[in-house]
């Protein structure tokens, strides 16, 4: 089923042209980068998306291994994945599944799948007191993960893994004390 958005806004101004994807494409980045703001870390948005890694974060803070510590992302954002309580599921194409599990990268990598509802527009929303982003992400590393056929692409991201505030200082020690995410 493709996403249909609205072409006029409830203020009666037609809205702008940027296709569905772009729209979560964008919105994933926000999410991500409001948590690596609220984190007290930055976040660099890669601009070419050539090796798996839509943004890197980085954070300067006493671990037990290094001070300055970085990980990359890449991000999805869906309104209709399959998911139940345990899980959400999203489907990877080859090359970015082998980008994601490969142990050789400098900076571990970490994929991040965020969920906006159906309804677009409820993503962002304003009042006279906030702006809010209707979106929740979660986390998984395919660091180390084995090879699969084309049948078995289907990554289940486990939901105890959200990706907030917490789980992100978390990601961060581990791996400033020299671990994995």
């Amino acid at each position: 089923m493709t996403d249909v958005l609205p072409t006029v806004h409830d203020s009666d101004v037609p809205y702008g042209s940027l296709a569905p994807p772009q729209c979560k494409e964008q919105l994933s980045v926000v999410y991500a980068h409001a948590v690596a703001t609220a984190a007290r870390c930055k976040l660099e948005h890669i601009r070419i998306d050539d090796e798996t890694v839509d943004a890197t974060v980085r954070q300067v803070a006493d671990h037990k291994k290094y001070r300055k510590t970085s990980i990359d992302i890449q991000l999805k954002c869906s309104s209709s994945t399959e998911e139940n309580d345990e899980y959400v599921k999203w489907r990877l194409k080859d090359y970015n599944y082998d980008d994601l599990r490969d142990p050789c990268r400098m900076n571990p990598i970490i994929l991040i799948v965020v969920m906006v509802p159906k309804n677009f527009e409820s993503w962002v929303s304003f009042d006279p007191d906030r702006f809010r982003i209707e979106a929740r992400g979660y986390w998984i590393s395919l660091r180390d993960w084995g090879s699969i056929s084309n049948t078995t692409r289907t990554i289940k991201v486990p939901k105890k893994n959200r990706y907030d505030v917490s789980s992100l200082l978390g990601i961060m020690k581990r791996v400033g004390d020299g671990g994995t995410p």
